[in-house]
């Protein structure tokens, strides 16, 4: 596969960039999903049968992302991205079957838009301490995702719609932290 990748930043000042990024990237079935044979998903009593058929997914990532650079080591951004991803692998009711049985297959289309907000700060800057080392080497930060996605589903067996979201996309995520620093102390 050829994975074309451009990242194009425009520095609006000496704190704040724009950025553009767009980058194609693959997903390949995993062994389980191609093996051809059948396993037992113990969890729900049924029996899931492998697809050697199933080809790899292609992704077109594209990101526009703003960033604002407060000090040293801190930012506050906000980025907007949609993926585009072809022959993603999905699981299925198996109709070839006669028990419950599922199987996974390749769906045409399936499309993610979300938007990204982070910060990361030093807790001298906010509590305006320029004395406290333990202020200046402590950093607090946090990242949110809402991402939305769409799955044509139109060609999966018992889907009964034509579109819902991805199997195990997650409509948000967070994740955030305090982090202390001292490299003269070797922390």
């Amino acid at each position: 596969d050829i994975l074309p990748s451009i990242n194009a930043v425009y520095s609006v000042t000496d704190k704040t960039n724009i950025r553009f990024a767009y980058y194609r990237t693959v997903s390949r079935p995993e062994f389980r999903e191609l093996v051809p044979f059948t396993f037992i998903d113990f969890s729900t009593g049924f029996s899931i049968d492998g697809n050697p058929t199933l080809v790899r997914a292609k992704v077109d990532n594209y990101d526009l992302r703003g960033e604002w650079y407060p000090g040293a080591g801190q930012i506050v951004s906000a980025s907007g991205f949609y993926k585009r991803i072809t022959n993603a692998t999905e699981m299925s009711v198996n109709a070839a079957s006669q028990i419950k049985s599922l199987t996974y297959v390749n769906v045409p289309l399936v499309e993610n838009i979300g938007l990204e907000l982070e910060y990361r700060f030093k807790l001298s800057t906010i509590f305006k301490s320029d004395s406290s080392k333990l202020l200046d080497n402590t950093t607090i930060f946090t990242n949110f995702a809402y991402i939305q996605s769409k799955v044509d589903v139109s060609k999966i067996n018992g889907a009964g719609a034509s579109t819902r979201p991805l199997q195990g996309q997650s409509p948000y995520i967070v994740n955030a932290g305090i982090q202390y620093l001292d490299f003269e102390k070797g922390w």
